[in-house]
């Protein structure tokens, strides 16, 4: 006899038998697995009730936040540990790592042209300075977003003949649309509550389908081992029974419920008045319940999760596009917002010119005070509609950050080549306007009995002027005009000037031969030649300009008059 009467044989088995119970138990049934079965069932439902639907969630969809997301937790999910006592906003280092992933990739480049650039006729536009205490009136941070702009920058370097530093600039992370989309799926909590909101009515379905699968009672299910030691009257008495009982349950797709059990009692004897006798009973439960009434209403629970996760998916997709369509035209509204710093400035350095060139004519006594005063009162008031731009634009990028999930005291900034891209693009189309209506100017004139040839002239002169500029807005929109159109458009415009200038030349002539027929005083035959002289001069150089645009060599002897 063995350990309590039994053979070595059993005892081993036993022992076996144990091991492999508790193995199965303890890498079976763990929180690990539960999450992991959990997951999967959850996903595959979600797949199979949006499958080639069009409101099939995205491919890679999960709920798990991003490890660089504000609400991400890095402790193991199966034993998340409490987080650290006292107020904190954030991780840390999550500022900085928000700054480090949302750095641009490209600096702005601008395309736009010279303040101080020609016209197309050879003149050259000079623009008063603004002055350095009107840059000083404005504050540090509003300065700093007005030269982002690429004409405010101009208007620096006039005035303190040199560009703006580094140091003076908005020192922030310059965001585009799709950057903005990318950082709005790893921050946003509403995007991830309606993530999460879409899981749950998943797993939901799957607890209700759970209890229309096969079910195994876990009380009933098991082998109870049990040794009994007796010794009375002189006779020793050893028992060992195996009571086994398997039992289970299934919901049907009717409303009923099928019970099965089955129970298997083994007992053993040893030393008793008979020797060893064993006693083997066993007992099979079938049953089966049918409500007879209303047996709908056992599957309604199933058939509403089913609903809720198509609705689940619905909502999810239509909160998709209108999740993002707000981001967008915040977006767009933001560099609306920039559009009116730059063109706020632009009134105030105009304004600033108005009131310094006011006072200098009030010095010269050429101007009363009052009108001075007004110069100054615009001026104040467009310095204040600048500043009101500039505060907009700030709470305007708080709120944006918060819409997005990134920290309000985090410094952020727009890209603005997209706005540098639509503005030209809006220049693009006014300009062609402008073309298309000198054009037509040319038109109404060339169909008249006796077109007027100063009109054909200066009407053909802004035409090839109106193309050149839209020529120049193209190329800021990414549309460029041939090389080959554009200076034949200058040559002409050259030939042009030159006819015009000559057409003038012969007019003041005429005035001239008129003088001297009709016996005008030497004082005004004086002044008529003096015009024929300065109108040569001016169409001989006008002359010399179309030569030297054709690569020709002019002669010099011109302009010796």
């Amino acid at each position: 006899m063995g350990y309590f009467g039994l053979p070595n044989t059993i005892q081993r088995v036993g022992f076996w038998l144990g091991t492999i119970l508790l193995l199965i138990l303890v890498t079976g049934c763990g929180r690990r697995y539960y999450l992991r079965q959990a997951d999967e069932q959850a996903y595959g439902t979600l797949a199979e009730k949006t499958a080639n639907a069009p409101w099939a969630p995205p491919v890679d969809f999960n709920i798990r936040p991003d490890p660089d997301s504000r609400f991400a937790d890095p402790t193991d999910p199966t034993s998340p540990q409490l987080p650290t006592t006292g107020p904190r906003l954030y991780k840390a280092g999550f500022v900085d790592a928000v700054s480090s992933s949302v750095e641009p990739k490209t600096t702005l480049d601008s395309a736009r042209s010279a303040a101080s650039s020609e016209d197309g006729s050879g003149t050259v536009l000079r623009v008063i300075p603004v002055s350095p205490t009107d840059w000083e009136a404005i504050p540090l941070l509003c300065r700093q977003w007005m030269l982002e702009f690429d004409s405010v920058r101009r208007e620096y370097k006039q005035s303190f003949n040199k560009p703006p530093s580094e140091a003076e600039r908005v020192a922030a992370s310059k965001l585009t649309l799709p950057m903005i989309m990318d950082l709005a799926l790893i921050h946003s909590r509403e995007y991830q509550t309606q993530k999460e909101t879409l899981y749950r009515n998943s797993l939901n379905l799957t607890l209700e389908r759970y209890d229309y699968a096969l079910q195994f009672n876990p009380f009933a299910n098991r082998t109870t081992p049990n040794f009994v030691h007796d010794r009375s009257s002189a006779t020793t008495l050893n028992r060992f029974s195996v009571p086994t009982a398997l039992a289970g349950s299934q919901m049907l797709a009717t409303g009923s419920e099928f019970v099965a059990r089955f129970a298997n009692d083994v007992l053993l004897t040893f030393n008793g008045p008979s020797g060893f006798t064993a006693d083997v009973g066993s007992q099979m439960l079938l049953q089966l319940s049918q409500s007879l009434l209303q047996y709908d209403v056992v599957l309604e629970n199933l058939t509403q999760a089913e609903r809720d996760v198509i609705y689940a998916a619905r909502d999810f997709a239509r909160f998709r596009k209108t999740f993002f369509s707000d981001l967008a035209n915040r977006y767009y509204g933001l560099l609306l917002a920039y559009r009116g710093i730059e063109i706020g400035a632009q009134d105030y350095f105009s304004t600033a010119r108005a009131f310094h060139q006011g006072q200098a004519e009030y010095q010269a006594n050429r101007l009363p005070r009052f009108q001075v005063d007004q110069f100054e009162q615009n001026a104040l008031r467009s310095l204040s509609s600048l500043i009101r731009n500039c505060n907009s634009l700030e709470r305007s990028l708080d709120d944006f950050k918060i819409q997005i999930g990134l920290p309000p005291e985090l410094l952020i900034h727009m890209n603005l080549e997209e706005l540098e891209r639509l503005t030209a693009s809006d220049e693009t189309t006014v300009r062609e306007e402008l073309l298309r209506r000198a054009r037509r100017v040319i038109l109404e004139e060339q169909a008249k009995d006796a077109p007027e040839p100063t009109v054909l002239f200066s009407q053909g002169i802004e035409l090839a002027r109106r193309f050149l500029s839209l020529d120049e807005a193209r190329k800021r929109s990414a549309q460029v005009t041939s090389t080959a159109a554009k200076t034949n458009v200058q040559r002409q415009l050259s030939r042009l000037r030159a006819d015009e200038a000559w057409y003038v030349v012969w007019q003041d002539e005429k005035v001239y031969e008129t003088s001297i027929k009709e016996g005008a005083p030497v004082v005004q035959r004086f002044q008529r030649t003096l015009e024929v002289v300065a109108s040569l001069r001016e169409a001989l150089s006008r002359e010399l300009a179309l030569q030297q645009s054709r690569g020709e060599t002019p002669d010099p002897s011109w302009l010796q008059l």
